[in-house]
C-alpha cells in the first residue's frame, strides 16, 4: 500500500500529471487527514505566540485545503476542463474533502473520549 502511495507522489513530483485514469480523491483525502493532524499538533504550541484568536481560523483549514488542492490540481482529475472552472471545481472538492476530514477527526475524538470514559479503571458501585 505504501509503495503505491509513494509512486503516486513521485509521479506528481516529476512535473507530469498522473495518467492512470483513477480519481485522486483517496490520496488527497489521506493527505488532508495527515496534514490536519500535523497542523493541529504543531500549531497548538504556536498559538501562544499570537495574541489574537482569529489567526487559527487561517491556518487550521487553509493548509489542509491547500495540500488537497495541490494534489488534485496536479492529477488527472478532469483535464478537459481548463482555467477558472477547473480551479473552482477543484477548490470546491478540496473544501468538501476538508469538511469530511474535519467530521472524521471529530468522530475519532468522540470515540476516543467515549472509550476513555467507559473503560476507566475504578468505576463501579
Amino acid at each position: 500500500m505504501w509503495s503505491v502511495l509513494l509512486n503516486r507522489f513521485r509521479a506528481l513530483n516529476q512535473g507530469e500529471p498522473e495518467t492512470d485514469g483513477r480519481p485522486p480523491v483517496g490520496i488527497s483525502l489521506l493527505a488532508c487527514l495527515a496534514c490536519f493532524g500535523i497542523v493541529f499538533a504543531v500549531a497548538r504550541p504556536a498559538e501562544a505566540l499570537f495574541s489574537t484568536g482569529w489567526i487559527e481560523l487561517l491556518y487550521y483549514p487553509l493548509l489542509p485545503v491547500a495540500v488537497t488542492f495541490m494534489i488534485l490540481y496536479r492529477s488527472c482529475w478532469h483535464p478537459e476542463i481548463t482555467g477558472a472552472p477547473r480551479t473552482c471545481s477543484l477548490l470546491l472538492l478540496s473544501s468538501v474533502i476538508f469538511c469530511g476530514v474535519f467530521l472524521a477527526w471529530g468522530m475519532m475524538l468522540a470515540t476516543g473520549c467515549f472509550f476513555a470514559i467507559v473503560f476507566q479503571p475504578n468505576m463501579g458501585p
